[in-house]
């Protein structure tokens, strides 16, 4: 005999966020909770004399209905990603990230489209995101069981992304959802309602079959545009007088490629330019510039005083955030939105940031090892950059 009691039904994509729902929801009653992970079937089962215990409602999505839960019977539900969204399990804070103006750039492919979207958020709440998780299907026909979402997981700092390997003239769902990392648990905000975009008919042109009988003259230059170097100008001509077959496989696009990728695309490797704040010492600092990012590596030894976190609810907060370092101008974010990352010390772990204008903060640390005089931190964050450029 089934018990009574809510059996929510969860899957990858769900777990997460709805463990983290549920066990703020439940509090003193977190240890009745049960969490089964079966080989067909997984669920979160929240037994009567819980649902009876005066917690309140239940929602698994910020504004939505509450959630009728089996008191006398077992009641089963069955949540998509788009009912359930992340909750900070140690402070029950919500985290929002505004995405707006999601969808195709440009006339989609017949085998590729490219996805961008807008964000907004507030970076004193920690609602940077730390990730994006880009999810797409083909669109499922009017009573068919749709398939499973493929996911794309996206660094915070990205605004679009192309996805590939589609199937002409095929309508594919797309939906995006957030990352946010205020703490040491991760919160999966709110997935946007998914868009319908439909790839074009296979023009049957992409064979390389074609082409004029003269070979094209091909140049690459980098985009005045970007000052990154990482997007190019490819310019054909197909006035010349070559005896290639018009395809550009005779030679002149890999030459072109090729200067400019010695002119724009190499790795630089730079080892000083972050200088402690009080309180720390820099025992360790490599930056590596590519044309797609810079990647930091940092490492600060506490010289001051144990770090200061606040009591609960608000257990892990350190106010005012604790500047570490500074970090020279080919360390930084090249626009103005700040970057968040993590940073660990073996013992304990919390959110860092870094401004515009170099300064490195400790945020947040995780309240059951306290960051001490003495130990080690470690940090890398990644952001958009270009080898030429940090020269």
């Amino acid at each position: 005999m089934v018990p009574c009691g809510t059996y929510i039904v969860v899957d990858d994509d769900t777990a997460n966020p709805l463990l983290q729902r549920v066990l703020i929801w439940a509090q003193l009653d977190r240890d009745k909770i049960d969490y089964h992970q079966g080989y067909s079937i997984s669920y979160v089962f929240i037994p009567s004399e819980v649902a009876t215990a005066g917690h309140g409602d239940l929602v698994l999505r910020a504004g939505a209905d509450p959630v009728t839960l089996g008191t006398n019977a077992p009641v089963w539900i069955d949540p998509t990603i788009f009912d359930v969204d992340g909750i900070n399990p140690n402070t029950g804070i919500e985290y929002d990230q505004v995405v707006s103006n999601f969808g195709p750039r440009g006339e989609p492919g017949s085998r590729s489209v490219k996805i961008g979207w807008d964000y907004s958020g507030k970076l004193e709440q920690r609602t940077e995101p730390t990730g994006w998780l880009l999810r797409y299907r083909s669109a499922p026909e009017e009573g068919a069981c749709p398939l499973e979402w493929r996911t794309l997981r996206l660094p915070g700092w990205q605004r679009e992304a192309w996805l590939r390997g589609l199937m002409p003239a095929t309508a594919y769902q797309v939906t995006l959802q957030g990352i946010a990392h205020p703490g040491s648990t991760p919160v999966l905000t709110e997935a946007v309602a998914p868009i319908t975009v439909t790839t074009a008919a296979d023009s049957g042109d992409g064979d390389g079959d074609g082409g004029s009988e003269q070979a094209p003259k091909v140049t690459v230059e980098a985009d005045p545009a970007d000052a990154s170097g990482r997007t190019v100008i490819l310019h054909i001509d197909n006035t010349g007088t070559g005896g290639g077959t018009g395809d550009g496989s005779d030679g002149d696009v890999e030459q072109a490629l090729k200067e400019h990728l010695a002119q724009y695309h190499t790795t630089k490797t730079i080892t000083q330019g972050v200088t402690a704040a009080d309180g720390w010492s820099v025992t360790s600092q490599q930056l590596t510039a590519t044309p797609d990012a810079l990647v930091a590596v940092v490492t600060v030894s506490r010289t001051g005083p144990d770090v200061v976190m606040l009591p609960a609810p608000e257990a892990g907060n350190v106010v005012p955030d604790l500047h570490v370092v500074t970090a020279e101008a080919a360390w930084r974010p090249a626009g103005p939105d700040q970057v968040i990352f993590i940073g660990a010390t073996g013992f304990g772990h919390g959110s860092m940031r870094i401004t515009p204008q170099g300064e490195i903060y400790l945020l947040d640390w995780s309240n059951d090892n306290p960051l001490k005089t003495g130990q080690n931190l470690r940090f890398t964050y990644v952001i958009p950059g270009s080898g030429k450029s940090a020269s």
